[in-house]
């Protein structure tokens, strides 16, 4: 007897199906694929914070490594701050597994790139993947300023206001560098941080220095573990890592989150905010004003 058309269209269509299931079955992953899965990437910092001035150029140094063996993998930054960046080298044909690799970024601002914050991600790409632990960077735009009398360059952010540095002398081996704001309440420029130069005369160390005028002999703060030894761009630093004792702001009132030894050792420079400041009303919280502080810090060249 012979099957009816309709019967033999559908047997043909199930034995289809069945063909068309077993072969999604047989394909494999596409090379690269379980690696973007599998691959964990260790960057030696978490994030990178970069400070330029329009025509400006800096860099970084820093490493990683992969959990796995990686063949031909490069640097991609996303759009948000590919400008600024390029990557020696630009990738790696080889990259053994749980090795270190140096990576120097180098960063440059466009002249007539305009004031401000640009942030985003650095990745390595595999083919047409990415791997997933990228490493966060920030770009800061600041305006750049350069005393010619005492060779300063610093750079501070530009607020979104009117701004001026003025340079006021204090005494005679200590100037300061005012970064000050126009306020809007006052209709006046009001000094917001200044950054303050003492000469070096006997060239002392920091420690010294700082025991002769800050801790005044006693080195109660050191003792404390209210201040600790750190460096900024390679200079000898001080810098306060926990609350001041009241008995001291009593006695001698505020310091300086951070004190350093310019590379000469022939300048000590610190920053403090004004007591009249109003970091607050441009947006700055009080965790960001310290870290403001220690950016400007970080990015001053004090002969």
């Amino acid at each position: 007897m012979v099957e009816p058309p309709l019967k033999n269209i559908r047997h043909i269509i199930a034995l289809l199906l069945s063909v068309l299931v077993t072969s999604l079955c047989l394909i494999t992953v596409p090379p690269g694929s379980a690696a973007s899965a599998e691959t964990a990437i260790i960057w030696s910092q978490g994030q990178v914070q970069i400070v330029l001035s329009p025509g400006g150029s800096a860099t970084v140094d820093l490493t990683f490594t992969s959990s796995i063996d990686l063949q031909n993998v490069v640097f991609e930054a996303v759009p948000a701050i590919a400008g600024f960046l390029s990557f020696q080298p630009a990738g790696f044909s080889n990259v053994p597994a749980d090795t270190q690799q140096l990576v120097h970024i180098s960063a440059r601002a466009p002249s007539g790139t305009p004031f401000g914050t640009y942030k985003g991600t650095v990745h390595l790409r595999l083919g047409s993947r990415t791997l997933p632990q990228t490493l966060n960077v920030t770009v800061d735009v600041w305006r750049n300023f350069t005393d010619s009398g005492t060779g300063v360059t610093l750079k501070y952010p530009d607020f979104g206001r009117p701004s001026q540095i003025e340079l006021q002398t204090v005494a005679a081996n200590i100037k300061r560098l005012d970064i000050e704001v126009f306020s809007q309440a006052d209709n006046a420029f009001v000094t917001q941080i200044g950054v303050t130069l003492v000469t070096n005369t006997n060239r002392l160390s920091l420690s010294d220095w700082f025991e002769q005028n800050v801790d005044v002999g006693s080195g109660a703060l050191f003792l404390a573990g209210v201040f600790a030894r750190t460096t900024l761009n390679g200079a000898d630093a001080l810098e306060l890592v926990a609350p001041m004792p009241n008995i001291y702001l009593a006695k001698n009132g505020p310091v300086s989150n951070i004190y350093a030894l310019s590379l000469s050792a022939d300048t000590i420079f610190y920053i403090k905010q004004s007591q009249v400041n109003e970091l607050d009303l441009l947006g700055y919280s009080v965790s960001a004003q310290e870290e403001l502080q220690r950016t400007i810090m970080e990015n001053i060249t004090v002969p």
